[in-house]
């Protein structure tokens, strides 16, 4: 069982990344968050859900364990696949996925590719009180989420990428995605990983 891959980008097809590891290069399809994220020749770190059926075995990766964890409850919905999951995490961000079920909001949920009136309903019905589902409602500020998910690709723990974009951010409310990262960058070559 695979559980997490650490590697270089070789290349990109469409939804799947192809890591190589120790000479081992892995087929990952990923949501087009995470893809537009990574870039061949660059170090990832994927988290790895390995899905085993009768006839294949498939790979799907993300760059947090967040991202990880909802697309497990998604695909926890009976006739929600991987397909379907990871179109859902491409077209819309955790807190999105999470306010669209909670609030029963259909017409969101139906903007991800593959995703019709019926896979919506039985997303809420089955995904309304779920724990994890709730634990990403109210993560309202997306520059922040996307700043951290950037700094995540270029290989920093997601710990250390919160706790570094947080303090930035409440430090200037003005800041954009990208000034957040470049910022991040910046102290983090100034004082290195074990000093932020």
């Amino acid at each position: 069982m695979i559980t997490k891959l650490y590697g270089i980008v070789d290349f990109i097809i469409g939804d799947c990344v192809h890591v190589c590891v120790h000479g081992v290069c892995y087929g990952v399809h990923c949501s087009k968050r995470t893809v537009g994220n990574l870039s061949p020749g660059t170090e990832v770190a994927l988290w790895i859900e390995h899905i085993i059926r009768a006839e294949s075995q498939l790979l799907c990766g993300f760059l947090t364990h967040d991202e990880q964890l909802l697309f497990r409850e998604v695909t926890g919905v009976q006739g929600v696949g991987p397909k379907a999951g990871l179109s859902i995490l491409s077209a819309m961000s955790l807190a999105e996925i999470s306010n669209a079920i909670i609030a029963q909001d259909r017409h969101a949920l139906t903007s991800a590719d593959g995703v019709g009136n019926k896979m919506a309903e039985r997303l809420i019905v089955e995904l309304k009180n779920s724990k994890i589902i709730k634990s990403f409602q109210g993560e309202k500020d997306e520059r922040t989420k996307d700043a951290v998910f950037a700094l995540v690709a270029l290989g920093y723990e997601s710990s250390l990428a919160n706790r570094i974009v947080r303090s930035l951010s409440e430090a200037s409310t003005d800041c954009s995605t990208e000034q957040l990262v470049k910022a991040a960058l910046v102290k983090l070559s100034q004082w290195g990983e074990n000093e932020v």
